[in-house]
């Protein structure tokens, strides 16, 4: 009898933890959110795990700016009034930084005081400062700020050498840069748009961070991730490394060399007149070409695509395996490996070597009788 009772304690017990489960899950659940959204939070304003998290409110305008956070939270300041120009005398700088708030127009020409343009209560809470030749703009730590008119910055420099924005931040460059090298980093929801005619460039984008660029630039690296864009169409260069991940994606311009990888959905456009064109394309990333090049080395794995039909090649070499695709156009000698399920469709009338195992697949397409010689 003690043992029948002992069992049906036991079952009780079970039964009142299975009851439990979905108040514990609740629990963990809602745990996981503050989390998720604390760590969001953070990132967006460059907050320490350490610190309180503050969640702000985005109030996206015409005139751009809404949001602008600190890291652990004293006060949060509500725009209030017509804004109002104030200038800072910060000294000189050959960088920009802004986090987390406005729009910021860079000038060329000699070192003059800032220009800030907002609320009128809004002046007392923005920090600006220079720091090893970096110009910081950004809201002072422990308050959180809160705009409908925006913030407009202008600022003055001889020359420019890095400029850098993160949140929801814009720069935009209005003379042009002019320069041995120059580095751009946006992240966040940030924005750069510019003339740079320089001899080294480094683009680095992440998250929602969009960048257009136009002028020219002798070499050329550029790493786009998260939602990333790269608009780059109106920027002529010469040797072009480009990286693309995640959901990011870019447009360019290339006269010489190009190496290009694209992974996980990345897409990349490229409109070439080059010697030299290395592509690798894996995930479900997609390659774009048009134009001509002399000689276009691939290798796709994954469901990775390279649609080079419009891109006017001599010489192509690719490596195909899983179920990537490429269409190319070769008018001299084309050798091809293709594996698994990959796909290899040529126009043209190249001289082919296949090495082709699986279910792999190596065949012309197009109008071929029309694009030899």
């Amino acid at each position: 009898m003690a043992s029948i009772a002992s069992a049906v304690a036991y079952a009780a017990h079970l039964a009142l933890e299975a009851v439990k489960l979905p108040y514990r899950f609740g629990y963990w659940l809602c745990g996981r959110v503050v989390s998720i959204v604390s760590d969001v939070c953070n990132y967006l304003t460059g907050a320490k795990r350490n610190d309180v998290s503050v969640f702000s409110r985005a109030s996206i305008s015409d005139r751009n700016v809404s949001v602008y956070v600190g890291s652990s939270c004293y006060g949060s300041i509500k725009g209030a009034g017509e804004p109002v120009m104030n200038t800072r005398d910060v000294g000189s700088f050959q960088a920009v930084s802004i986090s987390g708030i406005g729009d910021i127009y860079l000038h060329k020409g000699p070192v003059r005081p800032i220009e800030i343009t907002t609320e009128p209560n809004i002046h007392d809470y923005l920090d600006t400062r220079v720091e090893h030749g970096k110009l910081m703009v950004g809201v002072k730590p422990g308050y959180s700020i809160s705009t409908d008119k925006g913030v407009t910055i202008h600022a003055w420099s001889p020359s420019y050498d890095a400029a850098e924005g993160s949140g929801l931040t814009k720069i935009k460059v209005v003379d042009g840069i002019v320069q041995d090298t120059f580095r751009i980093n946006v992240s966040g929801s940030g924005a750069f748009e510019g003339d740079v005619n320089v001899r080294d460039l480094r683009t680095d984008i992440s998250s929602l961070a969009k960048a257009k660029l136009t002028g020219g630039a002798l070499n050329h690296t550029a790493h786009v991730s998260g939602s990333g864009v790269l608009e780059a169409s109106g920027l002529n260069t010469s040797q072009c490394d480009v990286d693309i991940s995640s959901l990011g994606s870019a447009n360019i311009n290339c006269d010489r060399n190009l190496d290009s990888t694209v992974s996980g959905s990345g897409k990349l456009h490229g409109n070439l007149a080059v010697e030299r064109l290395q592509s690798s394309v894996s995930s479900l990333g997609k390659a774009t070409f048009t134009g001509h090049a002399t000689t276009h080395n691939m290798k796709i794995s994954g469901s990775g695509f390279v649609n080079a039909g419009e891109l006017r090649t001599a010489d192509s070499t690719a490596e195909i395996s899983s179920l990537g695709k490429a269409e190319i156009f070769c008018e001299h000698r084309l050798k091809a490996s293709v594996s698994s399920s990959g796909s290899l469709k040529y126009k043209g009338q190249p001289k082919v070597e296949a090495n082709i195992s699986s279910l792999g697949k190596v065949e012309p397409f197009g109008p071929v009788s029309v694009l030899g010689g």
